[in-house]
């Protein structure tokens, strides 16, 4: 917990037939987790990351049989030694080679990165790799462990560069290094490094979207979906895949049809927000889900955000009320997993859910029950500083409409203040601007 990203290696669970010598399966664990270190101090060591590594013969070894029982201990793992991600697996020995039979898989803790769920929980890191026994202590780690080892010091150094520094830039780069060492090509588990490319490219994205910059904004989406594609013809049952499919054709909805040099639109494609619903329909009849609450919830999230647009492009019914809408009960059960702050990993979506939901009472002129939602939002404790912000704007836009000039003005000043602080000068203009127009004296 002292570090900037800390790390843990257990031991690997071991085949439940004893026809594995503990004592060899570990020392071959042991040579995974020294290479790992080495390149992981010479990866991080330029881009003073203060990162930490405890080994298996500090955490001991994973337990469970199953990927679903090893993806929890290793969650139990990282809550016990404050760690970011851990390092895991199962071995397994093959009869028919005589050679023992390798899974690494990693945990990265949604507690940690509740701004990025799509990036954490449990993985699995690639193929399985066959080690000859008896190992040779003379031989050194053996080659495609080794490889494997630095393909995961790689994937977490850009981590830690998307999760810490926000450098997609330089996460990009180093998760395209780590798909480029030999033996990665289609290989199963290779969906894991698709899966962070695309996601990184979904973050630049939204940069790019930030800046009006419609061509960027689609030229990373496209990237995005390349590799979600990827993912899914190497993995067809993995619903994370799919689940990237939506939130990049959802993106797209609203900058396939803005015109250069705009940053908002009144036009939402619809062809695409359908594609984002085939997507959704595929996440849900895939076989491999995600286990954390909090990444289910994301997943929930984006369901909710194409039901949303989806309302946005339909004319209004008479007398339509917010429970009436087919993406409220998706809201009512983010909020709910939650639970009040007893999930931390979900607070950040319960938030969305919250200003999600503002925004859909203050399209339907409702602005006193908008005002709730987004104090509900404001009320989350894991809610970014980015995130208040723009929650107060929406609130002072409530009270203008509302004809309350003194609390607009309070809320656009609050709103102002953080972007300040956070050095947001497109925000600052904005709010200045905001605040004095509320201000201004009436033209005669």
């Amino acid at each position: 917990m002292t570090y900037d990203i800390g790390a843990s290696v257990t031991g690997f669970q071991l085949p439940a037939d004893a026809a594995v010598d503990p004592a060899e399966a570990d020392l071959l664990i042991e040579r995974f987790y020294l290479q790992l270190q080495d390149d992981l101090t010479a990866s991080m060591q330029p881009l003073r990351f203060r990162a930490g590594l405890l080994g298996p013969d500090i955490v001991g070894r994973i337990t469970g049989a199953t990927a679903d029982e090893r993806e929890q201990n290793a969650a139990e793992l990282a809550h016990t030694y404050g760690a970011d991600l851990v390092v895991y697996g199962a071995t397994v020995y093959d009869d028919l080679t005589h050679q023992l039979r390798i899974q690494p898989e990693y945990f990265v803790a949604p507690e940690s990165f509740g701004d990025a769920l799509e990036m954490t929980g449990a993985f699995r890191f690639g193929s399985q790799i066959g080690v000859t026994l008896p190992l040779n202590r003379g031989l050194g780690v053996e080659r495609e462990l080794s490889a494997r080892a630095t393909a995961l010091a790689h994937v977490m150094v850009g981590l830690s560069l998307y999760l810490l520094e926000r450098d997609y830039t330089g996460a990009l780069a180093a998760f395209e290094m780590a798909a480029s060492l030999p033996g990665w090509e289609a290989a199963p588990g290779r969906e894991v490094i698709d899966l962070l490319i695309g996601n990184t490219h979904m973050a630049m994205a939204m940069d790019a979207a930030a800046q009006c910059d419609r061509t960027l904004v689609l030229d990373h989406v496209q990237a995005a979906l390349d590799h979600f594609d990827a993912a899914a013809q190497i993995a067809p049952s993995y619903a994370r895949a799919y689940a990237g499919k939506a939130s990049a054709h959802h993106l797209a909805a609203w900058w396939s049809q803005t015109p250069d040099g705009a940053c908002e639109t009144d036009t939402i494609d619809s062809a695409m927000l359908q594609l984002a619903r085939d997507d959704l329909d595929a996440a849900h009849r895939a076989s491999e889900q995600p286990k954390d609450i909090g990444v289910r919830s994301r997943m929930l999230f984006t369901e909710a955000q194409v039901r949303f647009a989806e309302w946005l492009t339909t004319a209004a019914s008479a007398g339509e009320t917010a429970v009436d809408l087919p993406f409220w009960p998706l809201t009512a059960q983010i909020i709910a997993n939650y639970e009040n702050g007893d999930h931390p990993s979900v607070g950040l979506v319960a938030a969305d859910a919250h200003i999600l939901r503002g925004k859909t009472l203050f399209a339907l002129a409702d602005c006193w029950s908008a005002l709730d939602a987004y104090d509900a939002a404001l009320a989350v404790a894991e809610i970014t500083a980015e995130r208040r912000m723009d929650v107060l704007g929406e609130k002072g836009a409530c009270y203008v409409d509302l004809g309350q000039p003194s609390a607009a003005t309070d809320a656009y000043s609050q709103a102002l203040q953080i972007a300040r602080q956070l050095n947001r000068a497109d925000d600052v203009a904005y709010y200045e601007a905001a605040r004095r127009q509320l201000t201004a004296p009436a033209t005669p």
